[in-house]
């Protein structure tokens, strides 16, 4: 299912694509994360795959130092497709609960098969912090819970993939004119 979130920001219309077709490549897996690099868009991806078929991925360019969230999950059947929602972000560290990102704009979408997801972009170098320190990431939307999601093993997954994007950098350096 990781090929999913790695079609996603791609723009690729299903996940039937073979696996070599795809520009990610699977690198690893770490603490249960499925570890993705593309040389081609310079990203370093994460994904975990959750019950009922729910899938949390992490896309980072660490030459833009952006970074792209993706929650896919079939129950969220009422999400419209391409209409923005405002979503709460919650980090469970230990027991201290932060919400140190407050509200993103998410845009609903939908795969090639039907599935819908969410999508929006934070600034790497904050995100890369929460999660690695987070043992659960909690989404909420008007007051309800979407998604509460165990981030076990995301320090390990931030270990990788800060390791990708040193190979990232290493192939393709950042020019300090490039916009």
């Amino acid at each position: 299912m990781h090929w999913i979130a790695a079609s996603m920001i791609l723009g690729a219309a299903t996940t039937a694509i073979a696996a070599e077709d795809q520009p990610f490549k699977t690198t690893g897996r770490v603490g249960g994360w499925y570890i993705m690099q593309s040389m081609q868009h310079d990203t370093c991806a994460a994904s975990m795959d959750y019950e009922q078929g729910a899938e949390l991925s992490f896309h980072w360019n660490p030459r833009k130092d952006t970074m792209r969230v993706f929650f896919e999950d079939a129950r969220l059947r009422s999400l419209e497709e391409g209409r923005e929602y405002k979503i709460d972000l919650y980090f469970r560290k230990g027991q201290h609960l932060d919400a140190g990102w407050g509200a993103v704009t998410a845009t609903g979408e939908r795969t090639g098969e039907g599935v819908p997801y969410t999508a929006f972009s934070i600034a790497a170098r904050d995100a890369l912090v929460d999660i690695a320190s987070a043992n659960l990431i909690g989404m909420m939307y008007r007051g309800r819970v979407v998604a509460s999601l165990d981030l076990s093993g995301s320090a390990l997954m931030v270990q990788a993939l800060r390791k990708c994007s040193k190979e990232i950098i290493a192939a393709h350096p950042v020019d300090p004119f490039e916009d």
